[in-house]
């Protein structure tokens, strides 16, 4: 059934800036982190109607429960929605099989649901609520989209293009400073009197214990372990050369001379 008190969600709608929790941080950069869960919200509010929440069939096989709303399996797929760091905006598809008989109505009756809202939630089961480790707040930056067009309708599955909210809601870019190698991020803090990171205001997500120095130098104490900004000596030391950087530079961003 849909949820019509989505207005009183106190996780629903997006904060001006998302803290992922020191336990998720410290999970998602374990070898085994555990299972990955990817929960779905389809906001229906622009046509008067509430959230309809599921999960893809082909992750789960029963419904989930997170946050107090269960997710129940739906026949979906969903794609595109890595960043590819070469400057353009992901445009991720939604392909639903209308099997589903609140998928086939709300599709004939609504304009194909054109405009929804939807927000892909993802955590790892041992966060989602009846365990010992449920945590509502333990999720990666939530990735919000608009149904922007209907691409494909055979009768059989409907699929459609979404597009990023900032591209939506028509607001202009940069809407902040654009930096080609050097990342915003806020980094932890060593609390000498602690003895440990403090990571109260930190949003970059590293929680390793490899440390380096201002000019990427490894060193054993944590009290010098101080972030560069800079993709070379920072980011890939940290994490990896290989490694998917979740770094706010814009290193496909090119120098113009006007």
């Amino acid at each position: 059934m849909t949820d019509q008190t989505h207005a009183t969600d106190p996780y629903h709608d997006k904060q001006p800036r998302h803290q992922v929790p020191p336990a998720l941080r410290a999970d998602s950069q374990r070898l085994t982190p555990g299972r990955r869960v990817h929960l779905y919200e389809l906001d229906m509010g622009v046509f008067g109607l509430g959230v309809e929440r599921f999960c893809a069939d082909s992750e789960e096989t029963a419904p989930v429960k997170f946050r107090g709303h269960e997710f129940p399996p739906v026949a979906i797929q969903a794609s595109g929605f890595e960043y590819s760091g070469q400057g353009s905006v992901p445009t991720p598809r939604l392909t639903v099989s209308l099997i589903n008989t609140v998928f086939n109505a709300l599709v004939n009756d609504y304009d194909d649901l054109i405009g929804a809202r939807l927000t892909r939630l993802r955590t790892f089961a041992h966060f989602l609520d009846g365990g010992a480790q449920a945590d509502p707040h333990a999720v990666l930056m939530p990735d919000i989209y608009y149904v922007e067009r209907k691409v494909v309708s055979d009768g059989v599955t409907i699929e459609w293009e979404l597009s990023p909210s900032v591209s939506y809601q028509s607001r202009m870019l940069p809407a902040r400073q654009v930096f080609r190698d050097t990342c915003t991020h806020t980094y932890r803090r060593w609390d000498a009197q602690a003895g440990a990171f403090d990571n109260s205001k930190a949003s970059c997500p590293y929680a390793g214990s490899k440390y380096f120095t201002y000019d990427g130098t490894p060193t054993s104490n944590p009290a010098e372990d101080r972030p560069s900004k800079q993709l070379t000596t920072c980011c890939k030391r940290r994490f990896g050369d290989d490694a998917v950087l979740p770094t706010r530079a814009f290193p496909g961003v090119a120098r113009i001379k006007a």
